[in-house]
């Protein structure tokens, strides 16, 4: 009896840790994305830390592929050697300003938690139970939001109270009026934001996740109308990407009444979007996806591309370390590398970023990393995958909040691969 409430003891404590561990996971894209916590971003960052420790010492079984693991292990070491070599021998690295060098130890701090993740540290199933969640509370948010605005005409913030924003956030972005029509972004820092925490979930509801979140297109269709209604350039996109992704994939695999189903369906949506493009609010989104010669979007996609191939060849195989495009652009005299957005002369989007701090070595590591994934033959990961190449064309997400989105991949491909693993024992027994 004793051994029995021992057991159960550690049980309860293992599975706080694990809920305290999951939790913290969503502070980056919910409260990290432009506010200050309570005594300091980098404490609670140390305490997440603490955490996963805890964690790793309380787990005991490690199931995850280990040819993943190993690549991933190999991006980090290669990282740090880039890092190392450009702050031991290269003269740009004493350019290198104080909050690069701590960004780059949060970057390096992600890597390392994403693969400890990997490891089967995290408790998948909880994670996205949680995550189910919250997307329908922000949901639920958004179009109150909506309600509030045309019903009542009360503008209904969905800023946190008690925290403050960051120095560079300098009003509230989660409801702004442009006259005619507005835009909502529930309790997230701006529509862009809400897109991108929204879209995953959007994934998962299409193809279902174990017994968490089940195959329910009605669901999917309300997600869908939300994003809609953020009126993000990203939402449509990613919107676009999701559900033509899905109709392929789906329209070879069903009979002809499931097929009829689904044509229905679409039209349905179809019909729902062309009534959306009347709104004065989404053909001002749509310009937006339109205008690529607005100096904003040329920056976001094609600065970091510009900058890398105007580097000299060892840079370009290397890399210049991480965001040290400034003092680069000095040393080799890059005019592209003073053309700045919103005050931020290392703005980059992610996928020429990786390919600059790191190089074409590091780029092509990352790159088999990703086909050894889609190699699980998932639908819900690949069309994650697809997503946040979308994501990451366009946005600057090489910071903690990207270990929030990895951690979505890590849930759907560790559930694959154990589903592999089984079927594998059970053949065993035939």
């Amino acid at each position: 009896m004793k051994n029995f409430s021992y057991h159960r003891e550690e049980s309860e404590k293992t599975n706080l840790w694990q809920l305290l561990l999951v939790v913290s996971i969503f502070v980056f894209p919910l409260l990290m994305r432009g506010y200050v916590l309570p005594f300091g971003n980098n404490t609670f960052i140390g305490i997440f830390n603490i955490i996963v420790v805890i964690c790793c010492f309380k787990q005991q079984k490690i199931f995850f592929e280990k040819n993943i693991s190993i690549i991933w292990l190999l991006i980090i070491l290669w990282m740090l050697f880039v890092e190392v070599t450009v702050l031991i021998f290269m003269p740009y690295s004493k350019g290198v300003n104080d909050t690069s060098f701590h960004n780059a130890i949060i970057f390096f701090d992600a890597c390392f938690l994403i693969m400890i993740f990997g490891n089967g540290i995290l408790n998948t199933d909880l994670f996205i139970k949680i995550y189910k969640y919250c997307i329908y509370l922000i949901i639920f948010f958004l179009f109150i939001q909506y309600i509030a605005y045309y019903l009542c005409g009360i503008k209904l913030s969905g800023r946190i109270p008690f925290l403050e924003y960051e120095s560079n956030n300098t009003f509230d972005r989660s409801i702004l009026i442009y006259g005619e029509y507005i835009r909502c972004s529930s309790i997230l820092l701006e529509p862009s934001h809400f897109a991108q925490f929204v879209a995953p979930y959007l994934c998962l509801s299409l193809y279902g996740f174990k017994h968490i979140v089940k195959k329910n297109y009605i669901v999917s269709f309300i997600v869908s109308i939300s994003l809609l209604l953020s009126l993000s350039a990203s939402s449509i996109i990613l919107l676009a990407i999701i559900w033509i992704t899905f109709f392929f994939q789906r329209i070879k695999e069903m009979d002809k009444k499931k097929l009829f189903q689904l044509i229905v369906g679409v039209v349905f949506f179809i019909v729902a979007f062309v009534f959306a493009l009347q709104m004065k609010g989404v053909q001002v989104m749509i310009a937006d996806v339109k205008n690529a010669n607005d100096i904003k979007t040329s920056i976001r996609l094609t600065r970091g591309f510009t900058i890398f191939s105007q580097l000299p060849i060892w840079e370009k195989y290397f890399g210049i370390g991480f965001q040290n495009i400034s003092s680069v652009g000095e040393i080799y005299n890059i005019n592209e590398a003073n053309n700045i957005l919103n005050g931020n002369n290392e703005y980059v989007n992610c996928i020429a970023g990786f390919l600059l701090y790191f190089g074409i070595v590091g780029f092509a590591m990352a790159v088999g990393l990703v086909v050894k994934i889609w190699q699980h033959n998932d639908n819900a990961m690949r069309m994650i995958i697809i997503c946040l190449f979308a994501i990451f064309i366009s946005d600057a997400m090489l910071d903690l909040v990207w270990l929030f989105y990895m951690c979505i991949g890590i849930a759907v491909v560790m559930t694959n691969y154990n589903l592999d693993k089984n079927k594998s024992n059970d053949n065993l027994y035939v």
